[in-house]
C-alpha cells in the first residue's frame, strides 16, 4: 500500500553511494564500522538538517502489538514526544503473538516484522534559501529471511506535490530497495542519495515493508546538508501582497490566538523556536481564534497559507 499519496514518478539516484559491508545486528554497533561512522559524523557537522536518531531509543513503537490499522490502535502507545519526525501506515500486521518494532533501538530506527507497509516522515523542510539541495539516507539490512517482497522506499516530495522515490542499484518493481537483493542473507549498510533538488518545501519519507521476524531493517542519518535548509519558513519566502498586514492578537497572548488576515480562507501552521510544528487547522473568514493553552511560553512564528502559497508570517509570544 501507499501510505500517505500517489506517486507518479521515480528517478535514478544520481549520487548513490553503495557500501557493502559484513552481517551485522542493527542493536549492536560494531567496531569495524568506525572508520565509516566516523567519515559520516565528520561530514554531519555542517548539516542544516540531520535526523541521526541520537538520545533517542524507545522513540516510536517498542515491542508494540496493534489490533488495527491506525498508530493509535497499537500497544504501548507510540511514543513521539521529544521528536520531529512522525510514523504513518498500516499497523495491523503489529500481532500479539509476536510484538514487532518500529521504533529507535541502539539510536538507529529499526523495522521488524510490520508485514504492511509502514513508513518515517520528516519534518517539513524549508530549502528556498538554499537553493539546489541534496539529500542521502543510510539504509541497514540485517538477516537470513530477507523475502523477494520485502522493500525500502526512501521518497521526497517537493512543495507539497506527488512523491518522487528514488531508484538505486537494488531497485526492483518501483521500489527503491528490495530483499533477495543481491543475494538473501547478504546485507551490510546502503546510503541511498538524490540530488538536484530545487523548490520551497521539501519532505521527506522512507517506507518500510518487512515480512518476517528473522529480519530487520534500519534507518539513521537522514541528511540534507546544504546551508539554508531550515524547519521554519525563512521571511523571504513569504509572498505578500501590497498593503499586507497580519494581525495577531492579544500578543503576549496565554490560553487563546486570534489573527486577521487578508485570505479569506486557507491554512495556518504554529512553530515553535526550535523549528516543530505545534499547531495547524484550516480557518474560513478573515479572522480566526485557536487555542495555545497547552504550549508552553516562548516565542513562536505564526504562518498563514493561502491557495496560491504563503500570504505571510509573524512572530507571537506566549506567557503561559
Amino acid at each position: 500500500m501507499n501510505a500517505s499519496g500517489p506517486r507518479t514518478r521515480r528517478i535514478r539516484s544520481g549520487g548513490l553511494s553503495t557500501t557493502q559491508l559484513m552481517k551485522y545486528h542493527p542493536k549492536t554497533i560494531c567496531s569495524v564500522f568506525g572508520t565509516l561512522l566516523f567519515s559520516l559524523a565528520s561530514f554531519s557537522v555542517n548539516a542544516q538538517y540531520l535526523e541521526n536518531f541520537t538520545g533517542q531509543n524507545g522513540k516510536g513503537l517498542i515491542d508494540a502489538a496493534c489490533t488495527g490499522a491506525d498508530i493509535s490502535t497499537c500497544t504501548p502507545m507510540v511514543d513521539l514526544t521529544g521528536v520531529s519526525w512522525t510514523l504513518s501506515g498500516d499497523f495491523s500486521g503489529f500481532d500479539a503473538s509476536s510484538p514487532d518494532d518500529f521504533g529507535v533501538i541502539n539510536e538507529a530506527l529499526t523495522v521488524s516484522d510490520s508485514d504492511n507497509e509502514v513508513c518515517w516522515n520528516s519534518p517539513t523542510l524549508y530549502i528556498s534559501t538554499a537553493g539546489e539541495v541534496s539529500l542521502s539516507v543510510d539504509l541497514g539490512l540485517n538477516g537470513t529471511d530477507i523475502e523477494s517482497d520485502d522493500y525500502i522506499d526512501v521518497e521526497y516530495k517537493v512543495n507539497n506535490g506527488d512523491f518522487v522515490t528514488v531508484m538505486t542499484a537494488f531497485s526492483s518493481g518501483g521500489h527503491s530497495v528490495v530483499g533477495d537483493l543481491p543475494d538473501a542473507g547478504d546485507f551490510g549498510m546502503t546510503t541511498v542519495t538524490a540530488t538536484g533538488i530545487t523548490g520551497d518545501s521539501l519532505n521527506i519519507r522512507v517506507c518500510f515493508d518487512d515480512n518476517g521476524s528473522s529480519e530487520q531493517l534500519s534507518l539513521d542519518n537522514v541528511s540534507v546538508p546544504e546551508t539554508g535548509v531550515t524547519l521554519t519558513p525563512p521571511v523571504s519566502s513569504v509572498k505578500d501582497r501590497p498593503g499586507y498586514h497580519l494581525s495577531v492578537f492579544p500578543n503576549p497572548a496565554q490560553d487563546q490566538i486570534a489573527f486577521e488576515s487578508p485570505a479569506e480562507s486557507g491554512k495556518f501552521r504554529l512553530f515553535n523556536a526550535t523549528g516543530r510544528l505545534v499547531r495547524s487547522g484550516e480557518f474560513q473568514g478573515f479572522k480566526h481564534t485557536f487555542s495555545v493553552n497547552s504550549l508552553p511560553g516562548g516565542l513562536y512564528s505564526l504562518v498563514i497559507y493561502n491557495t496560491n502559497g504563503h500570504t505571510g508570517s509573524t512572530s507571537v509570544t506566549l506567557s503561559n
